[in-house]
């Protein structure tokens, strides 16, 4: 099994169905699969956005029932430090990103994700894939919306 069946799987299930154990199961095998660092960081990185997809998902009034922003930052927290070492620019960003958006989401310290979302943008600007790309602008952007009240700001990045 691949990281990305599981990625797609989990993709259907925060968007579709609501089901993330086609996508839990997928990502366990490749874990067990896994036989190098980049592998296994990849696979970190992913088991990160499946606890974070099911964060969402248990929100109630304001509140994240069923989520756990250590144990949730600490998967992309090793997928972050693995790919340091080996190197890896779109997947340092990739990483990054993570860890900012348990912190400012989840944590709600946006003080504390802006810094990792600023560390990661020229990354993600050089390296990194559109997606990630456009979710760092899309973090960045709320943070001079909601916690600085800079519109014009916010603009930018919101538009990138």
């Amino acid at each position: 099994m691949t990281v990305d069946a599981a990625v797609e799987a989990m993709t259907e299930a925060a968007f579709r169905t609501g089901d993330f154990s086609v996508a839990e199961k997928l990502l366990e095998d490749a874990r067990s699969a896994a036989t190098d660092p980049a592998g296994e960081a990849a696979v970190l990185h992913q088991l990160g956005w499946l606890m974070h997809w099911r964060a969402l998902e248990s929100r109630v009034d304001g509140q994240f029932r069923d989520a756990d922003p250590d144990a949730e930052e600490a998967l992309f927290q090793r997928a972050l430090d693995i790919r340091r070492g080996l190197g890896d620019h779109a997947g340092v960003a990739a990483s990054l990103f993570g860890v900012g958006l348990v912190r400012q989401v989840l944590g709600r310290d946006s003080a504390g994700a802006i810094g990792l979302f600023r560390e990661a943008l020229p990354l993600a600007e050089q390296h990194g894939e559109l997606i990630t790309r456009s979710e760092i602008h899309r973090h960045i952007g709320f943070y001079h919306l909601v916690d600085e009240n800079n519109y014009d700001e916010a603009l930018r990045y919101l538009r990138t």
